[in-house]
């Protein structure tokens, strides 16, 4: 498997666990929301995320971000000798796909990370604590919290998950109950094993053992 697309919603641990094992198995990691926000802060530093992409998206047709991310991996691929991408921060299943036909590759998978809202808030907390210029309106309480990963879920995350949830080819789910090292060894795993088992033609990444 080349690009492994890591998805899930807001602080369940994704970028954290992910650069650790593409320290450890010689591959990029590719978070786009960083890359967005350069390309944001120097295209657009006037306007909203949101304003800016609908911009965008209105002059130049609904794959121009996925345009953007692809040309940023392919140079960072040029300069980088890994053995292969993993992808954090794609929110539909819709870019995902948008973004691989721009790539020419059908070698991936996809892995979505859940886990309970009472982590997911430990963590959101855990990272505003650890942040030095914590803006005040970006602390939310439990219920602004809750509101805000269904917003997110509404967005396209649903989507993925429940795609993930039905075993579809090329999928994967876990769930996080604490921030244990489960996440890093389950999804390790999908890359081993995807380089024991090559895929044939018509056939769908295997899954891996354990799946929940």
């Amino acid at each position: 498997m080349k690009f492994l697309f890591v998805s899930g919603p807001h602080a369940v641990g994704k970028s954290y666990t992910m650069s650790k094992l593409a320290k450890d198995l010689n591959m990029t990691l590719y978070d786009t929301g960083p890359i967005m926000r350069e390309y944001h802060k120097k295209l657009a530093p006037d306007k909203s995320m949101g304003e800016w992409v609908t911009g965008l998206e209105a002059k130049h047709g609904k794959k121009v971000t996925a345009f953007m991310l692809a040309k940023k991996l392919k140079d960072k691929m040029k300069e980088e000798n890994t053995s292969g991408v993993i992808i954090v921060g794609f929110r539909t299943g819709e870019g995902i796909f948008q973004f691989m036909d721009i790539m020419k590759s059908n070698d991936f998978g996809v892995l979505y990370v859940d886990g309970t809202m009472e982590l997911l808030y430990e963590n959101y907390n855990r990272r505003l604590q650890s942040t030095t210029n914590q803006r005040k309106d970006s602390v939310k309480t439990y219920e602004e919290f809750e509101y805000y990963i269904n917003e997110e879920l509404a967005s396209g995350l649903s989507e993925i998950r429940d795609c993930a949830l039905s075993g579809a080819p090329m999928t994967y789910y876990f769930k996080k109950e604490d921030n244990g090292d489960g996440l890093y060894h389950y999804a390790r795993q999908i890359l081993e094993q995807s380089k024991e088992k090559p895929k044939t033609e018509g056939e769908g990444e295997p899954s891996a053992p354990g799946v929940k």
